[in-house]
């Protein structure tokens, strides 16, 4: 499925209008593997009138919850998606805040766990961990939503965007297109060689180095 791909939030909000009423209602869904074997689990925030069990969502020792209704019965008619992609090492509850904000205007919300880059589950970079596959993560879980006759027919398929924090904005770019260029990253730090900075750039740059390597034998296999 071709999406063209928002990602600017104050162009979401400024569109937006208030469901004076609603609730704000969560609930966790399990993907099947795509293509590239990932399991996706994706917790979905929606607007909903009534139902399910209140529940504070998200809570953990870094970030305060926010109140919701778990598995509610979702709101007719057809809402407008926004996916959340996360950081690294980040998950999805560290955007609860947003999801509410976004369901209290009548958005729904999909925010994916990515696998090896989240909390608790994080690996090296590898021809098994690869960081291109975020963004298909979120492809993944677009084309999944809007083919589920549990979903279908709550999403407005011409009103999807994505948004992203720290390397879930990078993944968000590359979903839209954008290609990082590593040679004018080392060309860069090369430039301005200060002291922290080049330590930076030594690490990165060796890790770009390797997922080149990566991806070209992945690409000839």
């Amino acid at each position: 499925m071709r999406l063209v791909v928002a990602t600017v939030l104050a162009g979401i909000l400024a569109v937006s209008h208030a469901y004076e009423g609603d609730i704000v209602a969560f609930r966790e869904i399990v993907l099947p593997q795509s293509q590239s074997g990932r399991a996706l689990n994706v917790p979905i925030w929606y607007p909903a009138e009534f139902g399910g069990s209140a529940k504070t969502i998200g809570e953990n020792a870094v970030f305060f919850g926010v109140p919701g209704s778990e598995n509610a019965a979702p709101k007719p008619g057809r809402h407008p998606l926004v996916i959340v992609s996360h950081g690294w090492p980040g998950n999805w509850s560290n955007q609860d805040w947003l999801a509410e904000a976004l369901v209290e205007q009548g958005y729904i919300v999909a925010a994916p766990n990515h696998p090896d880059t989240t909390t608790g589950d994080v690996r090296p970079i590898s021809p098994d961990n690869a960081l291109w596959e975020r963004p298909r993560d979120l492809s993944h879980i677009i084309d999944a939503l809007t083919v589920y006759p549990s979903w279908s027919s709550l999403i407005a398929p011409e009103r999807i965007a994505a948004v992203g924090h720290s390397m879930g904005r990078w993944t968000i770019m590359e979903l839209a297109g954008a290609r990082f260029d590593s040679a004018r990253f080392e060309s860069d730090c090369k430039k301005h060689p200060t002291s922290l900075r080049a330590r930076s750039c030594e690490v990165s740059v060796l890790t770009l180095r390797r997922i080149k390597k990566q991806i070209s034998v992945s690409e000839k296999a």
